[in-house]
């Protein structure tokens, strides 16, 4: 069998050959060994073998089953020499921040060994409260409006200006999940995967749902009934046995009178 320029039962040159980029992905993910290493990745021992910069980590800690602490005892920020309490910072003012690097290499010293340091804002603050308030903001304005359920359309017509926002807490999501995953140990790669199998079939559902609304003509046809006119009866918006995006699937109900009203004269 060959794959990746692998060929079993061999032990040559060939094994060496970069392999295609599924099953490089495929290793990223699995991160699969075998006795001889990546199968689909060879990593120089002149890249391996270096110092390894790193700081405090609360993951690192619980997996050894270490006691941890989740203010991180190598960042520190000063004011006048003098250590600040991160909870009472004070605004337009110069902090100085300290940063103790370790190196968690074995066998190679770090003297001399240049380190980039970068930050992010996360939780409810900095990058991700401000998305997070937009939006709830254009789902309040929407909500005061007379017409909240903006005619005959297909899904919120009137919330679409919120989409931005949502694709930049998507990418602020996948990017902390990247550099969570880059933090963890191996064996600890199973909570990563399931996240990446949540998003990955949240994303198949959203595509499927959109695309019924693009081509499927019975998801217009769902606005005007029957059994009733969106217009007159908005709460068909909260009527799961009848979602818009099914309407190509299920069968259309007879018309009839909404509860509480007689049915029309014949």
């Amino acid at each position: 069998m060959a794959c990746c320029g692998r060929i079993s039962g061999r032990d040559d040159k060939a094994r060496r050959v970069p392999g295609c980029i599924l099953c490089r992905i495929w290793t990223i993910l699995t991160r699969e060994k075998t006795p001889e290493g990546d199968p689909c990745v060879v990593v120089p021992g002149h890249i391996i073998r270096k110092p390894d910069p790193c700081i405090y980590s609360q993951f690192l800690l619980m997996q050894l089953n270490q006691p941890v602490t989740w203010d991180n005892p190598d960042v520190r920020i000063l004011l006048n020499g003098i250590e600040q309490d991160t909870y009472n910072l004070a605004v337009a003012t110069e902090y100085d921040i300290e940063v103790t690097v370790h190196n968690s290499s074995r066998d190679k010293p770090a003297l001399g060994t240049a380190v980039d340091v970068h930050w992010i804002e996360f939780g409810a603050g900095g990058q991700v409260k401000h998305p997070i308030a937009i939006v709830a903001a254009d789902v309040l304005v929407v909500s005061l409006f007379p017409q909240w359920w903006a005619g005959h359309c297909f899904g919120p017509r009137f919330t679409t200006g919120s989409v931005p926002w949502f694709v930049l807490l998507g990418a602020l999501g996948l990017r902390a999940g990247l550099a969570w995953r880059d933090g963890r140990a191996d064996a600890s790669l199973a909570g990563w995967r399931a996240q990446f199998a949540v998003g990955a079939a949240l994303l198949a559902v959203s595509v499927f749902i959109n695309a019924n609304g693009a081509i499927q003509q019975a998801t217009w046809e769902w606005n005007e009934g029957p059994p009733l006119n969106i217009d007159l009866y908005p709460e068909r918006v909260w009527d799961w046995r009848q979602p818009q995006f099914l309407a190509a699937y299920l069968a259309s109900r007879q018309e009839r009178s909404p509860p509480g009203l007689a049915s029309p004269a014949s």
